[in-house]
């Protein structure tokens, strides 16, 4: 996330936080100060951990999750899918019909999906 230096003479807060004169922070966030220079966007902020897309015919594709996502995005992008949960017998699965979010927060390891015929799902695991 970006870097800012205190160009002032004087410690000063922005937004709750301190910087002494002449300090350079790394921050998770951006903010608006004119008494800031920007000085680093980097490390650019991302919130997609792992992109992938899961295609199968008539067939249920098993998919381990990126640990630590705190939610996982389906994106349908052709045929019937339904995603099962951690295990294929946990039922009823889920639908996906339209781009859809749920939250994981470590409950969810892996995904099945199954097709009925030719498909495709885009899975975003997101911070």
């Amino acid at each position: 996330m970006p870097t800012y230096h205190n160009t002032t003479n004087d410690d000063l807060y922005v937004d709750g936080i301190l910087f002494h004169r002449g300090e350079t922070r790394e921050l998770n966030r951006y903010l608006d100060s004119s008494d800031l220079t920007l000085v680093s966007e980097e490390p650019f902020y991302n919130p997609v951990l792992e992109e992938y897309l899961i295609t199968g015919t008539d067939e249920t594709v098993e998919q381990e999750v990126t640990l630590g996502a705190s939610f996982i995005r389906f994106t349908p992008i052709s045929g019937i899918i339904d995603v099962f949960l951690n295990n294929i017998l946990n039922t009823p699965g889920i639908r996906v019909e339209e781009s859809m979010t749920l939250e994981n927060r470590n409950k969810i390891i892996r995904i099945h999906v199954t097709f009925v015929g030719n498909g495709e799902l885009l899975v975003h695991d997101l911070l």
